[in-house]
C-alpha cells in the first residue's frame, strides 16, 4: 500500500472517530436536556396525602427533594404518595431522591405508586419508600449500567495508524477506542 493511501486510510479513521464523539456527545446532550415532569399536587381536607409526580428521565433531584422536604415539615401532610413513571437516569440524582424517601419514612408513611415503567434509577428511588405499589404490567427492575464503545484497533491496524499511549494506570485505558483487554 503506498504512502499517499496509508495517509488517506488514516484520516478517514480520524474522521470516523471524531463523527463517533459527537454522535456521543449528541446523545449526552440530548439525554441531559430531559427533564423529568415533576407534579405537585395535595388531596383537600384537614389531614393531606401529599402528591409528588417523577415521570421521565431522571437528570435532575432538586425540585423532587424540595417538594419531598417541604412534605415532611408539613404538619398538615399525614403521609407522602410518589407516582414514579421513569425509565431511570441519573446515577446521582437517584440516589439523592432515594435517601431523602428514607428520610422522610422515618417520620411519615412514604408510599411509592409505579406507572408503566420503573426501571433503573426509578426502581432504585422507589426502594426509598415505606411501602410500593405496581401493576402487574409495570416494567421494574434492572438497576446496573450498560457502556458500549466502539473497538477500532482492527480497522486502524489495517489502514495502519498507529498511537503512542502514554498512560498512568493500567485502567486509564479501559474506555480506549484503540486497545482490547
Amino acid at each position: 500500500m503506498s504512502k499517499e493511501a496509508k495517509w488517506f486510510l488514516g484520516i478517514i479513521g480520524i474522521i470516523l472517530s471524531l463523527a463517533v464523539l459527537f454522535v456521543a456527545l449528541g446523545f449526552f446532550t440530548l439525554v441531559s436536556s430531559m427533564k423529568p415532569e415533576v407534579e405537585d399536587e395535595a388531596i383537600a381536607g384537614k389531614d393531606k396525602v401529599a402528591l409528588i409526580e417523577l415521570k421521565g428521565v431522571i437528570i435532575n433531584s432538586e425540585d423532587i427533594v424540595k417538594q419531598i422536604k417541604k412534605y415532611v415539615k408539613s404538619s398538615a401532610v399525614k403521609a407522602i404518595v410518589v407516582y414514579v413513571d421513569s425509565p431511570g437516569g441519573g446515577v446521582s440524582a437517584s440516589e439523592e431522591i432515594y435517601q431523602e424517601l428514607k428520610k422522610a419514612r422515618e417520620k411519615k408513611p412514604v408510599v411509592i405508586s409505579m406507572g408503566s415503567v420503573a426501571a433503573s434509577g426509578g426502581y432504585y428511588v422507589s426502594l426509598g419508600a415505606s411501602k410500593i405499589v405496581a401493576n402487574p404490567g409495570t416494567i421494574t427492575g434492572s438497576i446496573g449500567v450498560i457502556a458500549q464503545f466502539p473497538n477500532l484497533k482492527k480497522l486502524l491496524d489495517k489502514v495502519g495508524v498507529e498511537f503512542e499511549i502514554i498512560k498512568s494506570e493500567i485502567s486509564s485505558l479501559f474506555y480506549s477506542y484503540f486497545l482490547v483487554f
